[in-house]
């Protein structure tokens, strides 16, 4: 796993939304990290594909007028763009 991929993974486990333990967290994401790679490279919305990988790939909810729900994915969002550039 290159530095990218690692400090994506890292966020992706601190993020941890479907509530792993944080030993199994850290491999519970790893398959995630080419699909967000992939919209980093086509300038995709992160927000949308995180978005979209919590709701269809992981099958959870997100609700735009939860204000938790935003924060966390502000936050991921915020953490891949600075590993990103």
């Amino acid at each position: 796993m290159d530095q990218l991929q690692s400090k994506i993974n890292k966020a992706l486990s601190e993020w941890n939304p479907i509530g792993v333990p944080s030993e199994i967290a850290v491999s519970e994401y790893v398959d995630y990290i080419p699909v967000i790679i992939d919209c980093l490279k086509k300038n995709e919305n992160m927000h949308n594909c995180l978005i979209d990988i919590l709701t269809v790939k992981m099958g959870y909810s997100y609700d735009k007028n939860n204000p938790t729900h935003v924060k966390d994915i502000q936050s991921v969002v915020d953490k891949i763009y600075f590993y990103w550039h």
